[in-house]
């Protein structure tokens, strides 16, 4: 639970940050620079790509740090995507469509895990394209709001000045 919507946003942000520029950045420049993209066949087999890289570089122990990440990363994604969805139908439609909202999707990550992927990759396409447009509408309306938000943010004795009296205080305290 956070105190106001601008912190719970800024914590997005760094979710998105560390996940797409920095993880998936590094990923890629593995890849890229061991070359195992170009070798034949490496597009028939693109998800084993970064463990095949990492390898590359450092062996066995490269394979097994990739695996051990991405059941990690696998977990924690399902974790949170199923904790998210639940809670935007229980406050959409109650506490029983949340319920039904966690069975639909651990569903889907057996119907995944079982073979059906492509199926469900296909699924969730159509159903990210729609979401879309739903939330650009909600973006252009809620625009207003966002920036009332962030200037009482920054500007209230509330959050931020009292985040940055209370760091300075802190740092004099220590020293």
């Amino acid at each position: 639970m956070t105190d106001h919507p601008v912190r719970q946003g800024f914590w997005a942000v760094i979710g998105v940050v560390v996940d797409t520029l920095i993880v998936c950045t590094a990923t890629a420049f593995v890849v890229l620079s061991s070359g195992v993209w170009t070798e034949e066949g490496a597009m028939e087999n693109s998800s084993a790509l970064t463990s095949l890289a990492f390898e590359s570089y450092f062996g066995q122990f490269g394979a097994i740090l990739v695996t051990i990440c991405l059941v990690f990363f696998v977990l924690s994604t399902i974790f949170v995507v199923v904790f998210y969805g639940a809670k935007q139908a229980e406050f959409l439609f109650g506490t029983k469509a949340s319920y039904g909202m966690q069975v639909v999707y651990i569903l889907a990550v057996v119907l995944g895990a079982v073979g059906a992927a492509e199926i469900i990759w296909g699924f969730l396409d159509i159903m990210l394209a729609l979401i879309l447009i739903p939330n650009v509408i909600a973006i252009l309306l809620l625009s207003k709001k966002v920036k009332a938000l962030t200037v009482e943010f920054f500007t209230s004795d509330q959050y931020y000045k009292k985040d940055q009296r209370e760091k300075k205080e802190k740092k004099m305290a220590g020293s």
